[in-house]
């Protein structure tokens, strides 16, 4: 009952931190310019300066879980992120503008999905995917709390009073969900006495198998967000309805939901996390490659762009559960934190430059060559991933070595 409760506590948390921290940023952007004057580049600069501080916090925020903080640091970093939103209602000018969100990256690196799972997978290797599962399929919701409470706020006493109620959100519900939750969870299981030493993240970062998950998993990033930040236009240019362009992106919020139900059905036991990994990639390969195909099939063009929303839905789902647990698979339990938090600098980092390389490759050849380079940046991570060989983790030659005796 408390594993039960500590989780609910989590995806409660997760839900309501990332519907405050995270979807309020693109549920505001037209009021901020609106009421600001200022333009669409300069305003969208103020999410990349947040994901690149998170990205650049991340290992730091793994290392503070592996002393076993973790409550500590996922309630102060929201807590934190309250008060940054507090004090955006109080901005004149674009730098304090882009100040204010560097402050919300360094609490977005503190509580959001990556310390999270970190702490989740610390406290109990063996029922992480579980846990891990249950927080995002709850926490994938909160796009859908977010959008429409910012509007009707926005819409009636206006913006600032839309970011103060995320500000109270995050501090006065999120902050002690994520505190309970992580508490109720308990400290990890302590190792066997005869156990070898916990391989050190000096160790696993000379792992080959290390870099070819961080490389595969950032290429990801940056298939995912060029295409969802250049969505709109891309399906514009390709001759989509604007109401049917309208309802793809809508949906992908909703099937990254249905391929983690979906997982959980499957069973852990069917399938394994390296090879759903695979299958992800796979699939979002052939996501920007049925976009490629949707002026040349005509009428039957929204057949292919329900497939990418479909495939591209999902199998983003799936990665978020998939990166923490294939990490802890592949270099075990010890210093997670610290391992998970490096895995997640290039992937947050290749996030938030997605957009602005998207529209690099657009003004120097169109939308058409974006899709192959989507297309090519997944089918290289699918490569990354089928190379890595899970090595045997210390433990395991332990309990093979007592089985020979």
């Amino acid at each position: 009952m408390t594993s039960r409760l500590a989780t609910g506590a989590l995806a409660l948390g997760q839900t309501l931190v990332w519907a405050g921290l995270y979807y309020i940023f693109p549920a505001l952007l037209v009021r901020w310019e609106d009421d600001f004057g200022w333009g669409r580049a300069e305003t969208a600069l103020g999410m990349t300066v947040a994901l690149i501080v998170s990205a650049l916090a991340a290992p730091l925020a793994g290392r503070i879980i592996d002393r076993g903080r973790a409550p500590v640091l996922m309630a102060g970093a929201a807590l934190l992120g309250g008060a940054a939103l507090v004090l955006l209602t109080r901005i004149e000018s674009l730098w304090q503008f882009h100040a204010i969100w560097a402050v919300i990256g360094l609490a977005m690196a503190g509580c959001l999905y990556e310390p999270c799972f970190a702490a989740i997978t610390r406290a109990g290797p063996a029922r992480a995917r579980r846990r891990i599962t249950a927080v995002t399929l709850v926490a994938g919701f909160a796009s859908t709390l977010a959008f429409p409470a910012a509007s009707l706020l926005a819409d009636g006493p206006g913006w600032r009073a839309a970011a103060l109620a995320a500000a109270a959100a995050v501090a006065l519900l999120g902050a002690p969900l994520l505190w309970f939750g992580l508490r109720a969870l308990g400290d990890p299981p302590a190792p066997a006495p005869d156990a070898p030493p916990a391989r050190s993240t000096g160790k696993v970062l000379r792992r080959p198998e290390f870099w070819l998950l961080a490389a595969g998993f950032a290429l990801i990033g940056l298939n995912h967000w060029m295409l969802i930040a250049h969505l709109l236009p891309l399906l514009g240019e390709r001759g989509t309805d604007p109401g049917a362009a309208l309802l793809a992106i809508s949906l992908i919020g909703p099937m990254q939901v249905t391929g983690r139900v979906v997982l959980v059905l499957i069973g852990e036991a069917r399938i394994s996390a390296r090879s759903a990994t695979r299958f992800a990639f796979a699939g979002l390969t052939l996501a920007s490659l049925s976009l490629l195909a949707v002026p040349a099939l005509g009428g039957a063009g929204v057949l292919a762009l329900g497939l990418f929303v479909v495939l591209q839905g999902a199998c983003v789902g799936l990665n978020s559960i998939l990166r923490p647990v294939l990490t802890a698979e592949l270099f075990g339990p010890g210093a997670f934190g610290a391992v998970s938090g490096t895995i997640a600098l290039p992937y947050i980092a290749a996030s938030a430059l997605a957009p602005f390389l998207g529209a690099l490759v657009w003004n120097a050849s169109g939308y058409t060559a974006m899709l192959w380079t989507t297309a090519f940046t997944a089918f290289a991570a699918l490569v990354m991933v089928s190379l890595i060989r899970r090595p045997v983790l210390p433990q395991e030659k332990v309990q093979a070595g007592m089985r020979a005796n």
